[in-house]
């Protein structure tokens, strides 16, 4: 793994959650979202994916292990996941991403309905986002 932290995730749901109003369409559920203890990593493309679904390939390792790819999550929701794809967690578990960190919830709306919609260009371009508004967060806050 690399030398992401949990607090990071933390910091960004709290990040996301300042700014929710501006990104609403990136959410499931970001009015009643609450920070609860949440210590596992997860690669939303897994891993070691399962190769029987159809045209899943290993990625490459700075894509998958980048901040892009990854969110927290409970243990249990993490173990449930396993090395589905993406479209698969989506499809299966779309009911529980109201519950889950903001980072995820976005991940998952992206993601759809389509494998398609989780790439490496849209990975990237998540992180970047993402970055972006912690950037905008501390600059805003240099004169507190």
């Amino acid at each position: 793994m690399n030398d992401i932290f949990n607090y990071a995730f933390n910091f960004i749901d709290y990040v996301l959650w300042k700014n929710q109003n501006n990104l609403q369409e990136y959410f499931f559920d970001s009015r009643n979202f609450r920070f609860t203890y949440r210590r596992s990593v997860e690669h939303w493309y897994p891993q070691n994916p399962n190769f029987e679904d159809s045209g899943m390939l290993r990625m490459s390792d700075s894509l998958l292990h980048s901040f892009g790819n990854l969110c927290i999550i409970t243990d249990s929701q993490n173990s449930k996941f396993g090395n589905s794809r993406p479209q698969a967690k989506y499809s299966q578990w779309e009911k529980i991403f109201g519950n889950q960190s903001l980072k995820l919830q976005w991940m998952a709306k992206l993601t759809g309905n389509s494998d398609d919609n989780w790439n490496s260009e849209v990975i990237r371009g998540h992180e970047d986002k993402i970055l972006t508004l912690v950037k905008e967060f501390f600059e805003s806050t240099k004169n507190i």
